[in-house]
């Protein structure tokens, strides 16, 4: 608690608990559809590859959800998730940018690590912490 008040959200906290749900609600569609594609008959060969990425988008909506739902309400373990989050994100894009042979261009991964790296630096400036903190004991 921060002199027993709570701090006031910041603004860019709730425009990551926006981006988060709408990130979730279009993970949610792309599950509902390859589970539904994965019982057409022409995808029988690869049905089961298809239900696992329907079932593997599925488990990421609900959490990027439920991270939605910690940045809105103060949750210290949103904060720390949404750095872990962040940080799983520029090595994968990293991994994405070393394995192509080509150089970046406007469909490349720089955007997603400088976003990324934002992400990471503002969810533990004082500000930010200051808010989770203020949110823990109630």
């Amino acid at each position: 608690m921060t002199d027993g008040r709570h701090v006031k959200r910041p603004f860019i906290v709730t425009i990551l608990a926006m981006a988060q749900v709408i990130s979730g609600l279009q993970m949610l569609l792309v599950s509902f559809a390859l589970l539904s594609v994965s019982s057409w008959e022409q995808f029988e060969g690869v049905a089961g590859i298809i239900v696992l990425l329907g079932l593997g988008y599925l488990v990421l909506a609900i959490l990027a959800l439920l991270l939605a739902r910690g940045y809105v309400k103060g949750f210290e373990k949103a904060r720390r998730a949404g750095r872990r989050v962040a940080v799983f994100a520029i090595l994968f894009a990293l991994l994405v940018l070393v394995l192509r042979e080509s150089q970046p261009d406007a469909g490349s991964p720089l955007l997603t690590i400088l976003g990324n790296i934002f992400v990471f630096i503002y969810l533990g400036t004082r500000k930010v912490k200051a808010f989770f903190a203020s949110r823990q004991n109630r």
